[in-house]
């Protein structure tokens, strides 16, 4: 998962239902960036040309959102199949 230009590329990660995971996250931005999802319930601040794994528990069928609270209008969600 890639933040670049205040946006979240892809905007939509599939992963497998009932496996825990690691989302790579790298900020591309010339400022700190913080994943956050309270469907989640993460928080991870990731600064400036930086790369963060984010460990995710098994999620159950369904759509999580996620955003950067330090810039709101980049949202994204992930899809657990």
């Amino acid at each position: 998962l890639t933040l670049d230009k205040g946006q979240f590329q892809p905007a939509e990660v599939k992963v497998k239902a009932n496996t825990p995971f690691v989302l790579v996250v790298t900020n591309k931005g010339a400022k700190a960036a913080e994943f956050e999802s309270k469907d989640l319930r993460v928080e991870k601040v990731i600064p400036a040309g930086k790369t963060v794994n984010v460990r995710i528990r098994a999620l159950k069928p369904g759509t999580y959102a996620f955003f950067d609270d330090f810039n709101q209008a980049a949202t994204g969600r992930i899809v657990a199949e």
